[in-house]
């Protein structure tokens, strides 16, 4: 909730400790801003129209909107006040919204100079990484500015400056630019979203499937039906051995057990599993039976019946 006290008139360490503070507690370990990250780069390539997944793949249009994408996700996430001059207002500090790639790339307005500027880069490569900091650009230490900009880069006194509260973080990575350009080809030949739904699981047992694969895959806005039990991929492939756990509690004890990456809300992660005849590491009991992840000498047997719940 917003803090009705003004704090413009307050020191700049002061007001960077606030806002610090404010992150500290309400995004410890940075998982809602990396979720807001991760959103906006999913909503530019819009795979359930494009079937797009990479940033390679966007226009130079759509790459040079991500900065604006990406903020409007960001203030989604944490419902900021509106700023009067700037782009929000956090416990009664002013700030700006500032959004790049990389410190290369971070430009400043000069409305933003001698304020508080919320920092936030990321890339979605090969290996996605994303940073926040807090930072004031001062102006006294600048010549007069004669642009709209100031390149942050160019200016070696602000070097060294930001406070990082994330710095190079793995930025939450979806299944599908992990795999082969084969496999991807493979995943989506087949005709129906359903046989794309199959192999999708098929190809990438032991990734995180997130709901932007399923959706790039499925090519259609109710893909999540794709996945259930009576008639979608559990059941498709269940005769192969394939087991499908997603965000339910009881699949992800399911998933630790198995040493398999715990699903979070709306993923899913897939695997062959064959009984075992004993307990221990790597062993899952699921239903009433013992199971393990199968390797490749192990013979195809029919995948237990998961929980519900």
């Amino acid at each position: 909730m917003e803090n009705s006290q003004d704090f413009e008139e307050s020191s700049s360490d002061e007001r960077v400790s606030i806002l610090a503070n404010f992150f500290r507690v309400n995004d410890p370990g940075g998982i809602r801003i990396a979720k807001a990250l991760r959103e906006a780069f999913d909503f530019l390539y819009a795979g359930s129209e494009t079937g797009r997944f990479k940033w390679e793949q966007l226009s130079n249009v759509e790459k040079n909107q991500w900065w604006a994408i990406a903020k409007i996700h960001i203030h989604r996430e944490f419902r900021f006040n509106d700023g009067n001059t700037l782009d929000f207002r956090i416990e009664g500090v002013e700030v700006a919204c500032i959004i790049a790639k990389d410190e290369v790339s971070l430009v400043f307005p000069t409305e933003a100079l001698n304020k508080i500027s919320l920092i936030f880069l990321a890339t979605d490569d090969a290996n996605p990484r994303w940073s926040f900091g807090i930072f004031e650009p001062a102006s006294k230490q600048l010549s007069p500015p004669d642009a709209s900009k100031v390149d942050f880069i160019q200016h070696k006194s602000w070097h060294g400056s930001i406070l990082w509260m994330q710095r190079n973080s793995p930025l939450p990575q979806n299944a599908l630019p992990k795999l082969s350009e084969q496999t991807v080809d493979r995943i989506l030949l087949p005709r129906t979203s359903g046989e794309r739904i199959n192999e999708l699981f098929r190809s990438s047992q032991g990734l995180i499937i997130r709901g932007a694969d399923l959706a790039t895959v499925a090519q259609q806005d109710d893909y999540m039906k794709r996945v259930r039990t009576n008639g979608g991929a559990r059941s498709s492939l269940k005769p192969e051995g394939i087991i499908i756990l997603g965000q339910y509690e009881s699949h992800a004890r399911i998933a630790a057990q198995l040493n398999l990456p715990r699903p979070g809300k709306g993923d899913f992660v897939s695997a062959r599993v064959v009984s075992a005849s004993k307990a221990g590491d790597g062993v899952a009991m699921i239903g009433n039976s013992l199971w393990r992840v199968a390797n490749e000498r192990d013979k195809v047997e029919p995948a237990p019946d998961l929980p519900k719940i």
